[in-house]
């Protein structure tokens, strides 16, 4: 062999060993290497993972779901809110007298605490919605992970 080769040989053969031991000598490390052969329990491991994944994707697209109609929703609200504003101010300017600005105000008030109450039923619809439908997948993978492991979680 040519010295090139042996120093890269030696190298290969030094970084397969651990440090050495107090004795001064180099141990060799086991390596393990896949057969290709899963055990039962790693299957059944193998399939609760797959499903708690799955159910993980399920909710998420939940999630982005929820979260998109949510936005939705608060947006629709804000812009019906803002072009009520701009109407009663129109309104205000037009006033001829004191009574006029206090009823105009007064039916704004009104109007606009109504529709608040309203949103505040409409977004809480919509949050248990999504409660319900993040944590539909989620209760399943759960189920399944009890089914693998023989019932033990109550």
């Amino acid at each position: 062999m040519t010295e090139r080769r042996q120093r890269s040989t030696g190298a290969r053969k030094r970084s397969s060993q651990t440090p050495a031991s107090s004795s001064g000598r180099a141990q060799s490390k086991a390596v393990s290497v896949p057969t290709g052969e899963v055990a039962p329990d790693d299957t059944a491991s193998l399939d609760d993972g797959r499903a708690q994944l799955q159910a993980f994707v399920e909710a998420n697209e939940a999630i982005m779901a929820s979260m998109a109609t949510l936005g939705s929703e608060m947006a629709a609200f804000g812009t019906k809110r803002l072009n009520e504003n701009i109407e009663r101010n129109h309104l205000l300017l037009g006033c001829r007298d004191p009574e006029e600005i206090l009823r105009i105000h007064s039916q704004f008030i009104e109007a606009a605490t109504q529709q608040y109450i309203d949103q505040v039923s409409t977004v809480m619809n919509i949050v248990n919605e999504m409660a319900t439908a993040i944590w539909a997948p989620l209760g399943a993978a759960s189920e399944i992970g009890r089914e693998v492991k023989g019932g033990e979680e109550k």
